[in-house]
């Protein structure tokens, strides 16, 4: 009888052992998902409050950006090719 008890306690010692280790992973898990979401969720905030919503012709550049960006690179260019 104390051999059947025996291992009806040791059945029940992995057991607990099992659902805490397993609910301690999951706890982790959860800690790290949620970290994760945290730190995508600042990333996106911070994008988005730095691009504002009703600016159109962010995507369009506008004459000056233009000439300051590319001409002024090819008369450069055209400069140097000329010495």
């Amino acid at each position: 009888i104390h051999d059947k008890i025996y291992i009806i306690y040791k059945c029940m010692l992995i057991y607990v052992h099992l659902f805490l280790s397993i609910n301690i992973f999951f706890q982790v898990l959860l800690g790290v998902t949620f970290a994760n979401v945290s730190v995508i969720g600042s990333c996106f905030y911070i994008y988005k409050k730095n691009r504002p919503l009703n600016d159109e012709t962010l995507e369009v550049p506008n004459e000056n950006f233009r000439i300051r960006i590319f001409d002024s690179p090819s008369r450069q260019r055209e400069q140097y090719d000329e010495k």
